[in-house]
């Protein structure tokens, strides 16, 4: 029982410690509009492109999901491509994230399109597995588009002998 009381009281101090820490308002000195002063929280500027509605820098509270910031940016356009989207995907400082646009096809000519390829598509390359796939779509989020081919050693993992074994099956 005496455990019991302890977490409880616990739980309330923390709970309270919680909302003491979280907002405070005051009052402007002459036209009475009340602020808002958010305080002990951290917030992330973020690089927002691509495929939403209103792409710009944006400053988000730390821990948000990038569906989160994507609400902030007005919603996705008819052209964004939802299924290489990681909508959990937690938000840190200092990131530009670019917001994939549809193709109608990532695979032209037997190659797969390294700008608009699913993790699936990639899975089909040669010594491509799954992390190596979570890093290509990654990296290409944070940094936007391959200009060629060979940007694809940009990502980590992804060395020339790899690249050499996949080279003849990719594209831009």
């Amino acid at each position: 029982m005496k455990k019991l009381i302890f977490i409880l009281l616990i739980l309330l101090f923390f709970n309270q410690s919680c909302q003491n820490n979280y907002l405070s308002t005051s009052n402007k000195n002459n036209d009475n509009e009340q602020i808002t002063v958010i305080e002990n929280n951290e917030y992330c500027l973020i690089d927002l492109k691509g495929e939403v509605l209103h792409p710009n820098l944006y400053q988000i509270k730390a821990g948000s999901t990038l569906y989160e910031l994507i609400e902030m940016a007005g919603g996705l356009t008819k052209e964004a491509d939802e299924q290489n989207i990681n909508f959990v995907s937690i938000i840190t400082n200092n990131q530009m994230i670019t917001i994939p646009k549809k193709k109608d096809n990532n695979i032209t000519n037997n190659k797969i399109n390294i700008n608009n390829c699913s993790k699936e598509d990639l899975l089909i390359l040669p010594g491509i597995g799954y992390a190596k796939a979570d890093s290509i779509i990654e990296y290409r989020n944070q940094n936007g588009r391959f200009s060629n081919i060979e940007d694809i050693k940009k990502v980590s993992g992804i060395g020339e002998e790899l690249f050499n074994r996949i080279k003849n099956e990719i594209t831009v």
